[in-house]
């Protein structure tokens, strides 16, 4: 770094507050939909992470850069020492979404640092500190950085790597230095491991050999050593990773040979498609309009200057070999030079307006103006940085349906039409909880491939698909039980919870029968109603809560007529549900609970007659009995004739 003692007071105080807030924004929202993974790519990283581990998980695309995935095996190796031995890729994923989040703090500071060291140490502090602030506020503020700040992936670590290598070169320059030339290279193989494009940084530590001519001699030595240092870490990147084998930039595809029109087309698609225009267009092209302005050149370290629109047109000759407009993220190295490049514009400006020979006052109102204008852009991505946070910090619908399945759907076979919601089940994409009972080939089925027969060949119970499908297939009934899609709270993707089968005894909702104005009885039925003493019955009961439940509520069922009273059989103290779902899990209103068809037995003693059915619920630790509006506390749920057989 930058020896502080050429730093002011306010300058630090300034930078530490500007990267605090770096790490607040970064840091807020991080934790987006665990335990289920977001980004598809997260969960590449992590399966890659564990097959560097664990021979018997495949090893797929083995050319890809493997810094992010080494980085995922350190983790996972971590957890399995600290006594978590199962697949935990929600663990691992919250540790290294943490660790984006400080590359992209990190960088921040490096940003900040790289504007200041772009002028002579002539040029005013407040132009210097000027530039440095709009450099860094333009990565803080760019939604892609903040995005990829939060996601376990390999970007911000790139990005660190990549402008902390171009900074040491930039300082070996000033200082002519073979430290920091040496540091750039190392910084620069950390970059390239964690994308190949990122070797294009080499190019400034090349340059920086220059710095040392006249003397012939070291400098020889200098780009000798530098050539086969680099020659060396090239061929490893070739032959031992076989970067070149999928293609220079990424796996799999037909590289082509990068056109004019091709880089033009990705210069122009990231200064003004993926950030601001402003920002990443139009300051830049003022930092090079105002060279030609000799004062203002000789306040700036120009070869170093010069290093980073070669770093950013190299990059997009890079990506050029795939077209143009390709992945934003894949952008972001370039963008943070272009945030750099902008605070230097933005320094250089208020230079020009400060060499102008109109009064104090008018060049400090040029100067707010300036300032006014550079602000504007930078609401705007703060604006969308701050609705994407709030979009992320909502709870996941996911959450909830694992909840749910946690409850009800372990013994009992489960279908999930949507691909994203399918994760709610699967232990390897985050589900915690008892093993939910599937299909062989797992809970996810495309929804037009859900028919009749396989709902009846693989006995589904349950089946959960995204509101907005109808199943017009299907002949066999479907009764909603719980839909999770008009809280504006939530996140993600809504869901409608389905029991499959004929539902016996479901009441319209004036019907519904309320105990203690908190649970409802919403369906019941019995079958036979002509039975011999000693033999059963079956009970078809549906519940629902229209207020959560404080206490651990039974039911009963018992026998009366006039001549024998209230008998307490068949059923005396069974959950209503069942043992998974008592009733203070009853947390949802539209939650309609259908229990298990019951079983009860008439007893063999029971004198023959007509029988009234009598429903109620009761507290059985204690006293409590749930009263219907009319003061009774039980219902009339049907009638049977008992027969001396």
């Amino acid at each position: 770094m930058p020896r502080l003692s050429r730093f002011a007071p306010f300058e630090i105080f300034v930078y530490c507050v500007v990267t605090l807030m770096g790490f607040a924004v970064a840091v807020t929202g991080y934790q987006h939909g665990l335990p289920f993974i977001d980004y598809p790519d997260e969960m590449t990283m992590w399966t890659r992470g564990r097959a560097t581990i664990d021979p018997t998980w495949d090893m797929f695309q083995p050319e890809y850069p493997p810094g992010m995935v080494w980085l995922s095996a350190v983790v996972q190796q971590m957890q399995i020492a600290q006594g978590d031995p199962f697949i935990n890729p929600a663990g691992a994923t919250q540790i290294g979404r943490l660790t984006s989040v400080l590359a992209f703090t990190v960088t921040l500071v490096l940003l900040l640092l790289l504007a200041r060291a772009l002028f002579d140490e002539e040029t005013p502090p407040f132009i210097r500190l000027t530039a440095s602030i709009v450099a860094g506020l333009g990565w803080l503020c760019l939604p892609l950085a903040v995005r990829h700040a939060r996601y376990a992936m390999p970007d911000c670590w790139l990005c660190m790597w990549f402008v902390a290598s171009l900074l040491a070169a930039v300082t070996a320059w000033k200082r002519s230095s073979e430290r920091w030339l040496w540091l750039s290279v190392v910084f620069g193989v950390l970059a390239t491991v964690f994308k190949w494009q990122a070797a294009v940084v080499f190019a400034a530590g090349g340059v920086c050999c220059l710095r040392f001519w006249p003397d012939h001699a070291r400098t020889l030595r200098l780009v000798l050593t530098y050539g086969v240092i680099v020659a060396a870490f090239g061929a490893w990147v070739v032959f031992g990773r076989h970067a070149l084998e999928g293609g220079l930039y990424m796996p799999g595809t037909t590289p082509n040979v990068p056109t004019p029109f091709t880089v033009l087309d990705n210069l122009v698609y990231q200064s003004v498609d993926i950030g601001s225009g402003w920002i990443f267009g139009v300051l830049p092209l003022v930092c090079f309009l105002l060279l030609f302005v000799k004062p203002l050149r000789q306040r700036i370290h120009l070869v170093p200057l010069l290093m980073l629109p070669l770093m950013i047109l190299a990059l997009n000759i890079i990506l050029s070999i795939n077209g143009s407009r390709l992945f934003p993220r894949h952008y972001l190295p370039a963008l943070a030079l272009m945030a750099g490049l902008a605070g230097v514009g933005v320094g250089l400006l208020l230079a020009q307006i400060n060499r102008i020979s109109f009064g104090r006052t008018a060049r400090l109102a040029v100067s707010v103006i300036v300032v006014i204008i550079v602000c504007l852009p930078l609401v705007g991505m703060a604006r969308d940085v701050v609705n994407e946070t709030g979009e992320q910090t909502r709870p996941d619908r996911r959450v909830l349906l694992m909840d749910w399945l946690a409850a009800n759907a372990r013994d009992k076979v489960t279908v999930i039409t949507d691909v994203n919601l399918a994760s709610a089940a699967d232990p390897l994409y985050g589900y915690r909880g008892a093993k939910i009972t599937t299909p062989e080939w797992g809970a996810y089925i495309p929804s037009n491939e859900v028919t009749d027969a396989m709902l009846q060949t693989e006995n589904v119970r349950y089946l959960v698909a995204p509101a907005y499908i109808t199943f017009d297939q299907l002949t066999t009934p479907l009764t909603p039980l719980l839909t999770n899609g008009d809280d504006a709270t939530l996140r993600g993707e809504t869901w409608i919870v389905y029991q499959v089968g004929d539902m016996q005894g479901l009441r319209s909702a004036d019907a519904y029968i309320t105990f203690g104005d908190s649970i409802q009885l919403r369906g019941f039925a019995i079958e036979p109603t002509n039975v011999c003493a000693g033999t059963d019955i079956t009970l078809d009961l549906s519940w629902g809560a229209v207020t959560t439940p404080t206490r651990y509520y039974a039911f009963f069922l018992h026998l009366a007529n006039d001549p024998q009273g209230e008998l307490s059989a068949p059923i005396n103290g069974q959950q209503p549900v069942g043992d998974s779902r008592p009733t203070i899990t009853w947390t949802r209103a539209d939650e309609l609970l259908i229990a298990d068809p019951i079983t009860a037995t008439i007893p063999a003693d029971v004198p023959a007659g007509t029988y009234d059915l009598w429903l109620g619920l009761f507290e059985p630790e204690g006293t409590e009995r749930l009263y219907l509006p009319d003061g009774k506390h039980y219902a009339v749920v049907g009638q049977i004739e008992v027969e001396a057989c």
